[in-house]
């Protein structure tokens, strides 16, 4: 009974997902009469990368390993240690509290794929 239940509702679940996703798309580029597309919209945006982004860096930052305490959800729930790798950039330092910072995130989820 409970088997049964719970693919009734994955079922439906992807059901929906999928009718919200097609509804989603159905206005993309409509946009009160103008001809331009979504995707239009965002290139006009875009710029060549500049050379000198492809030349060498003078002075590197370094990439370390930290580790931070989890659960592993795939078996008992279990406390584990995870690893994570934190760039630190040229000239950081963990004493200085006035300097900030941009922050990227990019994650790895359980599947190995990528989010940012």
């Amino acid at each position: 009974m409970k088997r049964s239940f719970m693919a009734t509702f994955l079922i439906l679940l992807i059901a929906v997902s999928m009718v919200a996703c097609g509804r989603a798309n159905d206005n993309i580029g409509n946009d009160n009469g103008n001809a331009s597309t979504a995707s239009q919209k965002q290139t006009e945006y875009l710029e060549a990368i500049p050379e000198e982004y492809f030349e060498n860096a003078e002075q590197h930052g370094q990439v370390i390993q930290v580790t931070y305490q989890s659960q592993d959800y795939t078996g008992n729930d279990t406390a584990i240690t995870k690893p994570a790798f934190v760039y630190l950039p040229y000239g950081y330092d963990e004493n200085d509290t006035d300097t900030r910072y941009d922050i990227l995130y990019r994650f790895i989820t359980w599947k190995n794929f990528y989010a940012v």
